[in-house]
């Protein structure tokens, strides 16, 4: 059952795959927690309660590999926090040597006054946490308050592919599956007008790549419309794009990374983001990649920024910035600290 559970999970990006890799080489291990429940509509469990047991049975695998490898520093990755509040008495013996690594946590928490009490109270009493690209993002859950127990490290990206040879229109992209709170509808509107009142100029395509069949119709007379269902096929339709706009909705994605927003970089595209906390960050350090927005009415302005930063000096050595900030090194540099405290 553990074999069939955790292979049906795969890392959705590709920065991801190369987290792991980066452990290793930093002398840590890296354990994986599946986001789906290993109970998931299957017989008698069928029921709301049966994927929430299943998920904190998946969690008890973090009790097993610690004391699996009682020698090693563990790193665990996409945990959920109720289950993890659930079963951390029985990790209490190894806190100082297993690291959780937060993603949608931290934003479930600026939200849910029960999640950001769990996570508070297991900082306190010594649990070491991580998060993407600065500490500031534990401020969704309150002031630290264990010296040495919160520690960051940077959303990691792959090399960035050479953007020399690229001509013709300027190819503005949406790419990703859209989520209620991925929905584009609006930013692709205003996108549309500002072609029409010649805002961004006469030689612009809009390109939007999804695996919604459905969203691919609907837009396919006023766009390049590509099926990204394959991982291929959602690679090149990065690598199409100039400019990707990520109208990502602001109270979801505050305090949150983007995979997507990685392989973007990595394909050579200029990104257009709200100005989030954390996002933020993962698009400007260590050098800007991109523009930021900061509300609706803004984004139309942020797509201008961008275009014009397709055409400076500063842009090639910007990627190359944060190829080497977020490489296998650069995320090697950032486990030190857990491993040599």
């Amino acid at each position: 059952m553990l074999h069939s559970y955790l292979a049906r999970y795969r890392d959705p990006h590709r920065g991801l795959r190369a987290l792991r890799s980066a452990c290793r080489e930093a002398g840590v291990r890296l354990l994986r927690v599946p986001m789906h429940s290993p109970l998931q509509g299957t017989g008698p469990v069928a029921t709301r309660l049966g994927p929430f047991l299943g998920k904190v049975w998946g969690h008890l695998g973090i009790v097993a590999a610690a004391l699996r490898y009682r020698q090693e520093t563990l790193v665990v990755r996409e945990f959920l926090t109720v289950p993890l509040f659930l079963v951390a008495p029985l990790l209490w013996a190894r806190r100082r040597s297993v690291w959780f690594l937060c993603h949608h946590n931290l934003s479930m928490a600026q939200h849910k006054p029960a999640h950001r009490w769990m996570l508070q109270a297991l900082h306190t009493l010594g649990f070491g946490f991580m998060t993407f690209e600065t500490r500031s993002a534990w401020e969704a859950v309150g002031p630290p308050r264990a010296a040495g127990r919160i520690v960051s490290m940077p959303y990691p990206l792959v090399a960035v592919e050479s953007r020399a040879g690229r001509d013709g229109d300027t190819v503005i992209g949406f790419v990703g599956n859209y989520r209620k709170e991925k929905s584009p509808d609006w930013a692709l509107k205003a996108i549309v007008e500002a072609q029409r009142s010649g805002v961004l100029g006469t030689k612009t395509q809009l390109l939007i790549g999804t695996s919604d069949a459905a969203f691919r119709e609907q837009w396919a007379a006023r766009a390049v419309v590509i099926d990204t269902t394959t991982e291929a096929a959602y690679t090149q339709a990065l690598r199409t794009c100039d400019i990707v706009v990520l109208p990502y909705d602001e109270e979801a994605y505050a305090y949150r990374v983007s995979g997507v927003l990685a392989d973007a970089v990595a394909a050579g595209a200029v990104v257009v983001a709200p100005d989030l906390p954390i996002l933020r960050d993962q698009l400007m350090l260590p050098a800007s990649v991109g523009a930021c927005y900061a509300s609706r009415a803004a984004l139309e302005d942020a797509v201008v920024r961008a275009m014009q930063l397709l055409h400076t000096r500063q842009l090639d050595e910007a990627f190359r910035a944060h190829e080497n900030y977020r490489s296998i090194d650069g995320l090697k540099r950032a486990l030190q600290p857990l491993v040599h405290p």
